[in-house]
């Protein structure tokens, strides 16, 4: 849903300050998500798991959904 506000908002060439404060709720709202479920996890793995996304939330992109697969 935010990735989508994210690409209609560039296409239709909405201000930077407003594609800023788009980004920003999506990467606070991705990394809450990652947080609450590595709380789930046991405490190695729940570390292991943000070791992986929060990286990637950190720098991306906001094209589509997230990918965390790892690429060669």
């Amino acid at each position: 849903e935010h990735c989508a506000a994210i690409v209609g908002a560039r296409k239709r060439s909405a201000p930077a300050a407003e594609i800023a404060v788009l980004e920003k709720t999506c990467v606070e709202s991705m990394t809450a998500h990652f947080r609450r479920v590595a709380a789930l996890m046991p405490p190695g793995e729940g570390a292991r798991y943000l070791d992986t996304v929060l990286p990637r939330v950190a720098g991306y992109e906001h094209t589509g959904a997230p990918n965390v697969r790892v690429t060669p």
